[in-house]
């Protein structure tokens, strides 16, 4: 039941991951109400300690809902927060790639 070819565009900081099954289920539960009207898209990437590598995952929840959840790895050592950083810029780039194919 799309009303035009735009979508809405959630880019979060809290989603519900299977490590995590409640953080940010508000979030996802407002993607799938409005999901109802119109198609809803949802980016969200976080920070893993399972490996080192990066994951993109792509879901479609439901005719208008679709979700892309980036995996990175969780970084340590003494310059933790400048390659936090740098991990979560790397992991949009790889989803913009992953976008492009």
């Amino acid at each position: 039941m799309t009303t035009s070819n735009r979508a809405i565009l959630f880019l979060t900081s809290w989603y519900p991951v299977n490590t995590n099954p409640s953080h940010g289920i508000f979030i996802r539960n407002h993607a799938i109400a409005l999901s109802h009207f119109q198609s809803v898209i949802v980016v969200y990437a976080y920070a893993c300690a399972d490996g080192p590598y990066f994951e993109v995952e792509h879901k479609n929840v439901n005719e208008n809902l679709t979700e892309y959840i980036v995996k990175y790895p969780k970084s340590t050592g003494a310059l933790k927060f400048l390659n936090s950083f740098l991990n979560y810029k790397k992991a949009h780039r790889i989803l913009i790639e992953h976008l492009s194919q």
